[in-house]
């Protein structure tokens, strides 16, 4: 058995796409990855709620949920959950035995993005691109599930296109 997120194209191989964890599956995984960071770790009922929140807003992604649970070791659950808004800064930190594409997120999505075609990643750069009108100070940023969907759906994308 092998896991990956494309085929690897062996004889005889079954694919199974794995969908992203349900909100009480990644709640329960990032409270065990929690733990494992910071033993004292203790969910009452409003550290649930916001370990649900910071699940949601990663969308179940359980390479994203691991990284942002090994930031209790610094982080309050609140300082968290406000650094989703630059979710590729704050998830860093993975296994240093696991592959590099695994250790953090920015990884993760340099290695998807290196799979893409050159025709996949003009549109994935002409989708990215938005401008605030004239009288918006605010900073746009994509949040971490518009990045992990755009990944996923690259993915996805580029299986069905092979497998064709």
């Amino acid at each position: 058995m092998a896991t990956s997120r494309e085929p690897i194209k062996v004889a005889g191989e079954l694919t199974w796409r794995v969908p992203s964890l349900s909100v009480a599956d990644a709640t329960a995984f990032f409270t065990d990855r929690a733990l494992l960071a910071r033993p004292d770790f203790v969910i009452d009922d409003d550290s649930a709620a916001m370990v649900r929140q910071i699940c949601r807003r990663l969308d179940g992604m359980p390479l994203a949920l691991e990284l942002a649970a090994a930031r209790v070791r610094s982080l309050s659950l609140s300082d968290i959950l406000a650094g989703l808004d630059d979710s590729i800064r704050l998830l860093t930190g993975g296994a240093r035995t696991a592959l590099r594409r695994h250790q953090t997120l920015r990884a993760s999505l340099d290695w998807s993005y290196g799979l893409l075609s050159e025709p996949e990643r003009i549109l994935l750069r002409r989708l990215g691109c938005s401008s605030a009108d004239s009288t918006s100070t605010r900073r746009w940023r994509w949040p971490a599930s518009v990045s992990c969907r755009v990944t996923r759906c690259s993915m996805s994308w580029r299986c069905w296109l092979t497998s064709r």
